[in-house]
């Protein structure tokens, strides 16, 4: 995707949480605020990118929308990664457990694999490979 896509997502984002805001549509609103978070993970700015996946976050939890829950630490956690900040890698594993203990109790296969995958990741670049493979050959089973 071009930048100038993403600016123009970004822009469409922005007026679909504000519209979900203004008609208390919290669905809508997690579901932007999350896409917005996602699309800053992509570009690179983090800070960004953290504003909103926490914003997300917090009226996910608010809703109980356990599924979206998941989703939103699993990407939390890999903006953390993609900060290349490895002081804080394991933050992002914080993250990713708090996403494997979600998707394991709603039963969410591709949400936990994904999750599985992130911590095996985030492991791997901490230099502890056997807890790395260990997370990893869990993400196959």
């Amino acid at each position: 995707i071009f930048l100038f896509e993403y600016e123009i997502s970004i822009q469409h984002l922005k007026k679909m949480i504000m519209l979900a805001e203004e008609i208390k549509d919290k669905k809508n609103q997690v579901d932007g605020l999350y896409k917005l978070g996602k699309a800053y993970v992509s570009l690179c700015k983090h800070s960004e990118a953290m504003t909103y996946l926490e914003k997300a976050l917090n009226i996910a939890r608010e809703n109980g929308d356990m599924k979206m829950q998941g989703t939103v630490l699993y990407c939390i956690g890999i903006s953390i990664m993609l900060n290349c900040d490895n002081k804080h890698i394991k933050e992002a594993i914080d993250f990713f457990q708090e996403a494997n203990a979600i998707n394991h109790q709603i039963s969410d296969r591709s949400g936990l694999r994904y999750s599985l995958q992130g911590t095996g990741l985030a492991y791997s670049v901490l230099g502890q490979w056997n807890e790395s493979i260990k997370y990893l050959k869990q993400s196959i089973e």
